[in-house]
């Protein structure tokens, strides 16, 4: 996504829009709990008043996280989601997600280029060439 740096909505209130059921109030007490602990999980506690807009690269990919959390999916389908990321943005995303997975029983399906990071923290690779596939299990490097 690619979000202007004058987006005014707030992270909390951008990562409120993922509550699957936001019934009139959308913000009962357990919404609010859930939203809390999502932004905590996500790193975001601090910045949650902050225009999503004004954000680093890393911080709105958390947002974007947390606001898929939301919805409690059972598959994340991420496609290049640390393409615009520095180094340190993109490992910091990778640890999250691998200790986000067992909490939240999801599985990703992370798109990528980078060889560094599926050798890091991929499960499995999956080669797409001439129309065929192949699934190789792996050991990543890094262990939550």
């Amino acid at each position: 996504r690619n979000i202007d740096e004058d987006y005014p909505l707030a992270i909390k209130d951008f990562v409120s829009l993922g509550f699957k059921h936001r019934i009139l109030p959308w913000n009962t007490p357990a919404m609010k709990k859930s939203l809390q602990q999502t932004l905590k999980e996500t790193k975001l506690e601090s910045l949650a008043k902050n225009p999503l807009g004004k954000c680093s690269g890393g911080e709105k990919q958390r947002a974007y996280l947390a606001q898929a959390l939301c919805s409690e999916p059972k598959l994340l389908i991420l496609d290049e989601a640390t393409a615009n990321l520095d180094q340190s943005s993109k490992h910091e995303l990778m640890r999250l997600l691998k200790k986000l997975m067992p909490i939240h029983g999801i599985t990703v399906l992370f798109i990528t280029h980078d060889a560094e990071l599926i050798e890091d923290y991929a499960d499995y690779e999956l080669h797409l060439e001439n129309k065929s596939g192949k699934l190789m299990k792996r050991e990543a490097r890094y262990r939550v």
